[in-house]
């Protein structure tokens, strides 16, 4: 039998985020001074469906807005890329205090 993952690892382990993340986060009502992955990723797509970032024609295809833009350096994201733009925006306490 497989061991269940710790509470607080891998996707659920929460994070540090930046100010650029932070503010995507704060127009989507989160509140919290931490976040897991898995919660960013949610959070961003919130954001996404609410200003409308889905191109019509390609819903895969993710048109930056001026936050968005902050956050990835980029006109539009494919939705595959999210993982890797939130990775330079998430990191552990400890990092930090480097």
């Amino acid at each position: 039998m497989a061991k269940k993952a710790a509470r607080g690892s891998g996707l659920q382990k929460q994070l540090d985020y930046s100010e650029e993340l932070e503010n995507i986060l704060l127009d989507v009502g989160y509140k919290k001074q931490s976040i897991s992955r898995a919660d960013a990723t949610k959070q961003i797509w919130v954001y996404i469906k609410k200003h409308k970032l889905q191109d019509e024609e390609d819903g895969r295809i993710i048109l930056c807005d001026s936050n968005l833009k902050t956050l990835s350096n980029k006109k539009e994201l494919k939705m595959t890329q999210i993982g890797k733009v939130l990775s330079d925006h998430l990191w552990d306490y400890e990092e930090e205090e480097e």
